[in-house]
């Protein structure tokens, strides 16, 4: 299912945090999301597959902190 024109209707700040080594989605999908996600920002979890909520919690942590107060 193709969902490019949904996404480039949010106007939220979006935060895309992807593995760096995700088998499923990997580096072209992840960029392709983030420009049909307009302002929104990737961040990658460098040591991470398809699941870095689970593989690297406190880096996940850190990046939606980071988000939220700006930094």
């Amino acid at each position: 299912t193709d969902l490019a024109a949904e996404a480039r209707a949010v106007r939220v700040r979006t935060l895309i945090i992807a593995g760096a080594r995700d088998p499923l989605f990997g580096e072209a999908h992840q960029q392709a999301l983030a420009e049909a996600l307009t302002g929104s920002r990737l961040v990658w979890a460098q040591n991470c597959g398809h699941n870095p909520h689970w593989e690297d919690p406190a880096f996940v942590a850190s990046a939606i902190a980071e988000m939220l107060t700006g930094r």
